[in-house]
């Protein structure tokens, strides 16, 4: 079984390519779980956190709608569910989002 940490790691290695490298493609610290899948947070880093300068507006909007990558627990696969497969019972991991309230 692998950790949040180590399905961050892989989702940051498997898509960073898909990025340019001016988008920062970066996982976010938080995310979600159930007892088969990690779901992580992920996509350019202004998206997750904001614009640190000009250039990084452009990757922004919409800040809370990063795609949300789901990992296989037990294997570290990434996979696609569609709405039938997603986890009724799902808890936040990681630590807080600084976007949401509490």
């Amino acid at each position: 079984m692998i950790t949040f940490q180590q399905a961050r790691q892989l989702v940051q290695a498997a898509l960073a390519d898909e990025y340019p490298a001016s988008a920062d493609f970066t996982t976010a610290p938080w995310g979600f779980e159930s007892s088969e899948y990690y779901v992580v947070i992920a996509g350019p880093y202004a998206r997750l956190f904001g614009a640190r300068n000009q250039a990084e507006e452009k990757w922004e909007e919409p800040r809370l709608d990063a795609p949300a990558i789901t990992v296989v627990k037990a294997t570290g696969a990434i996979v696609e569910l569609d709405n039938n497969e997603i986890p009724n019972t799902i808890a936040t991991c990681g630590v807080p989002n600084p976007n949401l309230d509490e």
